[in-house]
């Protein structure tokens, strides 16, 4: 059977037990000494696919970029995606693979580390570089359908990492350290252009989850990019390589709350259209409401889902609450209830935000057209969680009129 998630295989750094993780985690749980440890790297994660049958020889190590993400795209007059999940050798060669294929699913890999004997090629291709082709490629199949290129095109991703594929050289031809099947010659293979070890940006560096003012253990799920110590009311950002204190605001409940669930409040700068207020937001999405005068110098706010969910949803529930506006007083203490752990980052909800303008504009033959000339810009970004009420199988919040199935938070 299919995984649903490439599965990674390491040791507790206390202990030496055996883990098992999925790709999108970063909290490290073990089952034996119960440590929890949050893993960190100063660049993309880096894994290495298990040589099988060649572990005895001297093992190349070939790097392939791994994304997953939507890839959306603004066309005559709506906004599509597309899910997307590839990999795409990040060395230029004429006998190796382009891709992966079904590899990295049936079988677990490990992280690239000093201790995996081999010589690792660095990428010569940059992670933009490869969503850029990827892009491209989707974007001329749209393009040609459509007798036109997309006015806008924008890769969200969720992992953008390395794998690193195993081969050796026999009698000069290169053999798949998998399966020990000759690839192809050896020829322009550039091994003298190849680090002897592992570059030390791509090393692991694991972060403790005890609060760094308190010591209380920190509450966060496998998948959570944040982390929340409910004795001292703090969130604490490991993205540094360090716990930094995060910003935080909850909106306080208005009956029974069983989810708080996260979102990215962002003002944002929009420049090449008439978009400067909350008012002109209404008026350019033509909302069946009376403009009020306050609305004028209320600040243009965009709302993005800080959890990863269907892109359909996605879109739905960030134009839903940019709509709404939740303005209620909110505090900095965190409620006695489940918050729904952050999974998609603030980095990648700014840069989804052409994406939800495009799906909020009304006159979209008007204003499509016109997408390359308009930029918009996260001024300050809060996060804020949202009370929502469970009724069964889904999450609502009765007030904004707004509703999701509980199994889209799968």
């Amino acid at each position: 059977m299919k995984r649903s998630s490439w599965e990674i295989e390491l040791q507790c750094s206390q202990c030496g037990a055996p883990v098992s993780l999925e790709e999108t985690d970063r909290l490290l749980i073990c089952s034996y000494c119960h440590v929890r440890l949050y893993l960190w790297t100063p660049s993309q994660f880096c894994y290495c696919l298990p040589a099988l049958k060649a572990s005895s020889e001297n093992l190349i190590f070939v790097p392939y970029w791994r994304l997953k993400g939507v890839a959306y795209s603004v066309i005559p007059f709506e906004v599509r995606h597309r899910i997307l999940d590839a990999t795409l050798l990040a060395y230029s060669h004429r006998v190796l693979p382009v891709t992966l294929g079904i590899r990295p699913q049936a079988m677990k890999m490990r992280f690239a580390s000093t201790e995996i004997q081999g010589t690792f090629i660095k990428p010569r291709m940059p992670l933009r570089e490869a969503v850029m082709r990827i892009q491209n490629q989707f974007g001329d199949l749209e393009g040609a359908l459509l007798n036109r290129p997309p006015f806008h095109r924008e890769f969200v991703g969720e992992l953008g990492s390395l794998i690193f594929f195993p081969v050796f050289v026999r009698h000069r031809a290169i053999v798949d350290g998998i399966l020990g099947k000759v690839i192809g010659p050896q020829k322009d293979l550039g091994l003298d252009e190849a680090p002897s070890g592992m570059p030390e940006h791509w090393q692991i560096k694991p972060i403790s989850t005890l609060c760094p003012n308190c010591g209380n253990p920190l509450q966060g799920r496998r998948e959570s990019l944040l982390l929340f110590c409910a004795i001292c009311h703090t969130a604490w950002n490991p993205s540094s390589g360090r716990l930094l204190a995060s910003p935080f605001e909850v909106v306080p409940e208005k009956g029974n709350s069983s989810v708080y669930l996260p979102f990215w409040r962002m003002r944002v700068a929009v420049k090449g259209m008439r978009l400067k207020s909350y008012a002109d937001l209404v008026r350019a999405a033509n909302l069946p409401k009376v403009v009020h005068s306050e609305w004028e110098r209320q600040k243009v706010t965009l709302w993005i889902p800080a959890f990863r969910v269907p892109p359909t949803l996605f879109l739905r529930l960030s134009k839903q609450m940019t709509f709404f506006q939740p303005v209620e007083k909110t505090e900095a203490v965190l409620p006695k209830a489940t918050l729904y752990p952050i999974t998609f980052s603030e980095e990648s909800a700014a840069a989804s935000l052409k994406v939800h303008l495009a799906n909020l504009l009304a006159k979209k033959k008007v204003t499509f057209p016109t997408l390359h000339e308009i930029t918009i810009d996260p001024i300050e970004s809060t996060l804020v969680f949202i009370p929502f009420t469970s009724t069964g199988r889904e999450l609502v919040h009765p007030q904004l009129g707004i509703g999701l199935q509980r199994r889209t938070l799968s």
